[in-house]
């Protein structure tokens, strides 16, 4: 979704991120992962400048494969 603000959770049953899904959510400052997440696709992410953390939860053993974002500052 575009335009998020804040703390986005991801709704719980979502397997993936695809790409460019959460790209420009330039005011979004966390992201929550479920624990039925397990690929991040590139450029999930990209163009977050307010990003500081990303949640996953201790339950997620393993994503296995996660090139999303620019670096976080």
């Amino acid at each position: 979704p575009k335009g998020l603000k804040g703390v986005y959770e991801v709704p719980k049953g979502i397997v993936y991120l695809k790409s460019n899904s959460l790209e420009n959510c330039q005011d979004l400052t966390e992201v929550i992962l479920p624990s039925t997440v397990t690929k991040i696709y590139e450029a999930a992410m990209m163009g977050q400048s307010s990003l500081t953390r990303i949640t996953i939860p201790a339950s997620r053993a393993l994503i296995t494969s996660i090139t999303a974002m620019d670096p976080i500052r």
